[in-house]
């Protein structure tokens, strides 16, 4: 792996709403562990408030929407030459129909 994806991944994850929550959870843990108890409650707080608030469809979907609509609207009219799964389980098993093996979980 190169430096320059290494230091990206570490930097992303602080961006991104897990690595916040992770973040400040740890936080209110060493403070906890430092027996410093209104620091840690603040953090242990903040840290499911922000669990809370990206966890709140209003505000999830809020965040979603912007991004989906940069993109036109898919029209039923329209020619679907290819279909791309963008995740799924898939079990190899040569007896199964290509169409079979990718599992329903």
């Amino acid at each position: 792996m190169s430096f320059g994806l290494v230091i990206k991944k570490f930097i992303s994850f602080f961006f991104e709403p897990i690595g916040i929550v992770i973040t400040l959870f740890v936080i209110g843990l060493y403070y906890l562990y430092q027996k410093k108890h209104y620091r840690a409650e603040q953090f242990l707080l903040g840290s499911m408030l922000v669990l809370a608030l990206f966890a709140y469809p209003p505000f999830s979907n809020f965040l979603v929407s912007t991004l989906e609509e940069q993109y036109p609207k898919y029209e039923s009219t329209q020619k679907v030459q290819y279909i791309h799964v963008l995740g799924n389980g898939h079990t190899t098993d040569p007896s199964l129909p290509l169409s079979a093996q990718i599992t329903d979980i």
